[in-house]
Parts: C-alpha cells; sequence; structure tokens
C-alpha cells in the first residue's frame, strides 16, 4: 500500500482480567487502511474481529479493556482522547454500523427524528435545517421519498431500509473511518448486494477507509480490497482479497477456505476440516504477509 493511512493500528492488545493475571483475547495486532479502500477482517466466531472494531470507537465495556497498543485516525491518536474528545471523534471521525438495525434504533422515535439527532449533535444547525440535511442524507443513501420517510418509525420500514437509516446515521458526521460489524448479515441476499453497493460507492466518493467485519468469505471475497485473517485473538494472514482467496498460505486460511461451497463442487468432495495442530500453529508461526512475499519475490 502507497500514501498516508486514515487508520493505523500497532500491537493492539486487548485483555479481560483473570484470576491469575490477564487473558489477551486481542493479542498484538497490527495494519493499515488507505482512504478510499476496503479491508476485510475474516474468522470465526471470537476470533477477535468485533472486539478490533470496538477498540477503534474505544467502546469496550469493563472489565474487558485495551491494554497497549497505538490507533490513530485521521492523524488523531484515539486511546489518548479525552472523555469529552472521545465524544467528538465517535460520529465525526469515525462511526460504525451494527449487525441489526432495528436495536440500533429508538423504536418509539421516528427514524428521520433519530438521524436529526446525531446531525444536530456533530453541528450547529437549528431543527429545520437539521431535517433537511437528514432529507439529503436519506437520498444520498438510497431511500426514495425521503420527506415521507422522514415520518416513519422503524417498524414501518424493511430491513434493507432501516440499514439505510443506520448508514445514513453512520454518514451524518463525514467520518474519515466507517466501520461495519457484520452490517449485512440480517439481510437477505438481495439486499445485501444493493447495501453493499451503497457502502462501496459511498467509500469511493468520500474517500473514507473502511473496516469491514465479517464471517461471510464469499462477500468479503467480492466486496473488500484487503482481507486480514483472525484466529484466537491474532492476525494470521494478510493480503490483498484476490491474494488470500486465490493462494492462502496460512493452514487456517487454507481450511477457511476449502470450507466454501460452490454450486458447481462435487457432492463427494469432503469439507476441508482444520488441523489438529492449528492453535499451536497461529501462536508460533509470524501472520504471512503476502505485500512482503511479493517483494521477496
Amino acid at each position: 500500500m502507497t500514501g498516508n493511512p486514515a487508520v493505523s493500528v500497532r500491537d493492539l492488545v486487548v485483555s479481560v482480567p483473570t484470576r491469575t493475571g490477564a487473558r489477551d483475547l486481542v493479542d498484538g495486532i497490527s495494519f493499515d487502511v488507505l482512504p478510499g479502500r476496503v479491508l476485510g477482517i475474516v474468522g470465526e466466531s471470537g476470533s477477535g474481529k468485533s472486539l478490533t472494531a470496538l477498540s477503534l470507537m474505544r467502546l469496550h465495556r469493563a472489565p474487558v479493556a485495551i491494554r497497549s497498543g497505538s490507533i490513530t485516525v485521521a492523524g488523531d491518536d484515539v486511546l489518548a482522547m479525552s472523555r469529552a474528545r472521545l465524544n467528538r471523534y465517535r460520529g465525526t471521525s469515525a462511526a460504525m454500523i451494527y449487525q441489526n438495525p432495528m436495536s440500533s434504533l429508538n423504536p418509539v422515535m421516528t427514524v428521520g427524528a433519530q438521524v436529526a439527532e446525531a446531525v444536530r449533535l456533530h453541528s450547529k444547525l437549528g431543527r429545520a435545517a437539521a431535517r433537511t440535511a437528514v432529507e439529503e442524507l436519506f437520498a444520498a443513501v438510497g431511500i426514495d421519498r425521503p420527506a415521507e420517510r422522514y415520518d416513519l418509525y422503524p417498524f414501518e420500514m424493511s430491513g434493507g431500509m432501516l440499514q439505510r437509516v443506520v448508514i445514513a446515521m453512520a454518514m451524518s458526521g463525514s467520518p474519515s473511518l466507517l466501520i461495519a460489524d457484520e452490517a449485512t448479515t440480517a439481510l437477505d441476499v438481495t439486499t445485501q448486494a444493493t447495501v453493499l453497493d451503497l457502502l462501496r460507492s459511498l467509500v469511493g466518493e468520500r474517500q473514507m477507509a473502511m473496516v469491514f467485519i465479517t464471517h461471510d468469505l464469499a462477500v468479503a471475497s467480492e466486496f473488500c480490497d484487503d482481507i486480514q485473517v483472525m484466529f484466537a485473538g491474532r492476525i494470521v494472514e494478510r493480503g490483498t482479497a484476490e491474494e488470500i482467496f486465490t493462494n492462502p498460505l496460512h493452514p487456517y486460511t487454507q481450511g477457511l477456505v476449502g470450507s466454501l461451497c460452490t454450486l458447481d463442487m462435487p457432492l463427494d468432495r469432503p469439507i476441508t476440516t482444520m488441523p489438529a495442530d492449528i492453535r499451536l500453529l497461529s501462536e508460533t508461526v509470524a501472520p504471512i504477509d503476502h505485500a512482503t512475499l511479493g517483494a521477496r519475490a
């Protein structure tokens, strides 16, 4: 990668206390994301993907805490921010889209009022101007008849439309970093494709950096520019999406890619399983970096 990264994470460790000390849930990971690019973080449930996303927003709840490392977003040291500065950072420098839009929205407030609340939090707009700004955001994310949709409650909208509302809310502060944590998992395949197209266009038009957390390898292979594979709190392999999915090198990555089922695969082909010593391999082998291997070649 060339250019200055919008996001830079170095040696991040996230821990939880135990009776004998501390357990590292995220164990010394590092990565950069350039403006206009999508970094996918993939792996099984419990691998540390969502904890990494929460670290970027500093949203961990005790007893989970960031123990060491550094996080820089748009040139700002996130871990050094005061509470007041952190409140300004969330929404303006970084924003997050969660898995279930219904649980992200207040069921007794109209969707427009909720997005307007976010707009006014990060600006000095009055109510009328905020409403106009929200309607413009709704139009930008593909919500038709935005003036009418403004006054709807969440239960009156489909899952796809609600996800667009949540995306509009995330975009209200023009963030440098957009984090999507399993943001399309709850959507049907057709709606998922539409929302992914929307996110891709927003990343390109606004030159945001995006961190896309998913366990769906098929989506990651099509949507992401770069991939980091996580296992047991560590990054075991990194590269472009093409490199990871056409030439996986780490045994864990090979197992993940090999477990993908396609319409043309032989029905008698056994599904790939993970080696019994995979945890030992992840702890003793340094992360495989395709960029470094390419430079050596």
